[in-house]
């Protein structure tokens, strides 16, 4: 039998809205790097091959995974969560800092040499005679005439000049965990997750957006096709009014009542001609062509599908704002703790050993690291008095004890415990109002069903009465005019599916949205996994 336009679009917005539905939370991202390189190319020509090939829902997710811009964006609010993360966790590794410092001095220093040569060195055995003395007189005057000049102007300076440089290594090594790094830990992981279920969140509302726009293409498209229908129902009958008219049996009146309903089918038919248009546009611009493509959009039948109750609540756990409130909630505990291990006593071990030349620092704290500090300096100078230290070292215990610090830190404490229960509480209501969502959107979605499956009944029965009168037309039994309002009847009949698949849809989507349902998850229960593995940049290990 062929299908009808009112069937076909009920039945692709029946089944073939499930994608957009089961997309809200989809996990099948491609990961960053895939993103980067696929959007990265350029200006985007590979649309002007595209316009022929048939656009179905699974094209459009696939196209709208790569080329939506809120796809790249949530790209790269997902890299710069990653990096946050990173940063967090740069406390648990070891930890390396060269410092390497040159630099020249010049220096003015004391010549304590001139004293030496000051008083002569006199040996009185060999003074023989008075000429000797008188000597020995005079050098000592002059030695006394020397000293005195140097207590007057004091004693001469001397300016030296050298280069030194001095290299320095710090580094940090975590010995075990402490409750500080199982917090620190804690809180990285966190953000790690929490940056993963916002990508799946975003990734999921774009595709979301983008299917919303191919089915608003499908349904401008479907009552572009009634309206069109309806017209040339109005022209038929404008065409029998003015053969009665002719014969007497029709009036003026009614030939300006047809002409009248004739220009308000034109009108009609006007204004879907540019509903078609405008959701075109928005299609184009959700997969990222240019506004005025015409893509080849087609129908898809998907088989309807979602999770049972009991499922769908234990799904419930995955949603993303449930798992924001459960990391809030470890973050919290963790921060806690943190607090706590800042407020107690702090105690340290260290030892340092120092050569002529090099300097050792090596400390380990109750918080479990190993810190230390390796100094090497080289010094080139002509100064005499440049004496070299000798080698020495300490041992010994550091111990830091906050005895008054105007309470900061024992608030601090309390206000993380605070925020931690606070947490808690927030969590638990969450996953409550969570399991209502899922139940009240299970209701909703039963309610839906039931009435698609209602206007899917009228639908039928239309086309049912077009088949009894094409049979009577073959043989001149019926009037054109009969066979044409025995066509419209499937048309009006088909808005009904359009009318209840807007609520139907909705229902799913929320629905799934409420349960947490992932799009991998959807597909096994649709029975299209087969997907997985025709999308290379979203398979399994995306999901």
């Amino acid at each position: 039998m062929r299908r009808t336009p009112g069937r076909a679009v009920a039945a692709a917005l029946a089944g073939g809205l499930m994608l957009c539905l089961a997309a809200l939370l989809v996990l099948g991202a491609p990961a960053p790097g895939a993103l980067a390189q696929d959007g990265a190319g350029g200006p985007d020509t590979a649309w002007l091959e595209d316009l022929a090939v048939p656009y179905d829902a699974v094209r459009v997710v696939q196209r709208a995974v790569h080329r939506h811009m809120g796809v790249q964006i949530a790209q790269l609010q997902y890299a710069a969560a990653q990096a946050r993360a990173v940063e967090s966790r740069a406390a648990l590794r070891p930890a390396l800092t060269v410092d390497v410092r040159p630099y020249w001095l010049e220096a003015y220093e004391v010549d304590y040499g001139a004293l030496s040569g000051l008083l002569p060195a006199v040996d009185i055995e060999d003074i023989r005679d008075l000429e000797q003395w008188d000597e020995l007189r005079a050098r000592l005057e002059k030695a006394f005439e020397q000293a005195r000049h140097y207590l007057d102007n004091g004693l001469p300076r001397r300016w030296y000049e050298g280069r030194a440089y001095t290299v320095t290594l710090t580094g940090r090594l975590p010995l075990w965990r402490s409750p500080l790094q199982r917090a620190l830990d804690t809180i990285a992981s966190a953000d790690q997750r929490q940056a993963a279920a916002d990508l799946e969140a975003a990734v999921g509302a774009a595709v979301v957006q983008s299917l919303e726009a191919y089915y608003g293409v499908l349904r401008a498209e479907a009552a572009l096709r009634i309206a069109r229908l309806a017209l040339e129902e109005v022209e038929l009958r404008a065409g029998e009014i003015a053969s009665r008219r002719a014969a007497g049996t029709a009036t003026r009146l009614d030939e300006l009542q047809v002409e009248a309903e004739r220009h308000q089918a034109e009108a009609r038919v006007l204004q879907a001609r540019g509903e078609v248009q405008a959701a075109r546009m928005a299609l184009n611009q959700m997969l990222g062509y240019p506004l005025d493509a015409h893509l080849n959009v087609v129908e898809t039948d998907i088989p309807a599908a979602w999770p049972e109750l009991d499922e769908a609540i234990a799904l419930s756990a995955r949603r993303a704002d449930v798992l924001r409130a459960l990391n809030d909630l470890e973050k919290a505990r963790a921060g806690a703790v943190i607090a706590r291990e800042q407020a107690s006593v702090g105690l340290r071990l260290f030892v340092q050993y120092q050569w002529p030349e090099t300097e050792l620092q090596l400390g380990v704290d109750r918080h479990g690291y190993l810190g230390g500090t390796v100094t090497y300096t080289r010094l080139e100078m002509d100064s005499p008095l440049q004496q070299d230290q000798g080698e020495r070292w300490t041992v010994g215990v550091e111990v830091s004890w906050p005895v008054f610090d105007g309470h900061q830190r024992r608030a601090q404490a309390a206000q993380a415990e605070l925020q931690a229960r606070q947490a808690e509480l927030a969590a638990e209501q969450l996953q409550k109002m969570a399991v209502t969502e899922v139940t009240a959107a299970y209701a909703r979605l039963q309610a839906a069903a039931e009435a698609l499956d209602g206007a899917r009944r009228g639908v039928a029965a239309a086309q049912e009465a077009l088949a009894v009168a094409q049979e009577l037309h073959a043989p001149g039994a019926a009037t054109p005019r009969a066979a044409l309002q025995a066509r419209l009847g499937p048309a009006p009949a088909g808005s009904g599916p359009l009318g209840a698949t807007s609520p139907f849809t909705r229902a799913p989507a929320a629905y799934l949205q409420s349960a947490g349902v992932v799009l991998s998850h959807w597909l096994t229960l649709a029975g299209l996994d087969y997907l997985l593995d025709e999308w290379p940049a979203a398979g399994p290990d995306g999901m």
